[in-house]
């Protein structure tokens, strides 16, 4: 294990108040492995998703109230059919009507001429993940991994769902990538750059 994955693993346990044994540990390759390794610590065997139904119900409410010509808001929706983060106004009207805070995705605007964007032009940079593809769901995810210092209650994790969120936090706080590049899948080493 790399310093980055040893401070991360430490971050995890100290959030969730357990000790993981380096045997174990080292066999923690995707987040999901990860989200198991912590649920069998806590003795956590719930899948439900109350947490992520919750804000999903107060993204639709805001995209109803922003979107006039939405209808029924699906969790398999793109979210870029609703929101756009180039569209600035519309973004923070959305993030002050949910009152919680909205991770803004990486998007290289084409059409820029600001440097930031013109640089990343320049070296043909792209971020690991396309904002046209990402779901509702994953949305709803990247919003409560934002705010899981305030959604989740650290003294009664009940569910494999608020384990994912709490780790979706704790990696983009302790390594730097962002909220959209996460999902269960992901290994730590080759897709998050840990190492």
């Amino acid at each position: 294990m790399g310093l980055d994955s040893v401070e991360l693993l430490m971050e995890v346990e100290n959030y969730f108040r357990i000790q993981i044994p380096d045997p174990v540990a080292e066999k923690i390759a995707t987040v999901q492995n990860m989200v198991d390794t912590v649920a069998i610590y806590l003795n956590i065997t719930s899948d439900e998703r109350k947490l992520q139904n919750e804000i999903f119900s107060k993204i639709s409410d805001c995209i109803l109230k922003t979107d006039t010509s939405a209808s029924q808001i699906m969790m398999s929706d793109l979210i870029s059919n609703y929101l756009s983060p180039v569209n600035k106004d519309n973004w923070k009207t959305f993030q002050n009507l949910l009152g919680l805070e909205v991770p803004k995705p990486t998007v290289v605007n084409t059409a820029s001429n600001k440097f930031s964007d013109k640089l990343k032009k320049l070296i043909n940079w792209t971020p690991m993940y396309d904002w046209n593809t990402i779901t509702i769901e994953q949305f709803t995810n990247a919003v409560c991994a934002n705010n899981y210092l305030t959604l989740l209650n650290q003294n009664n994790i009940t569910c494999k769902h608020e384990i994912y969120i709490g780790v979706m936090g704790i990696t983009v706080d302790k390594i730097g990538v962002e909220y959209y590049e996460i999902l269960p899948e992901k290994s730590f080493t080759s897709d998050l750059g840990i190492d």
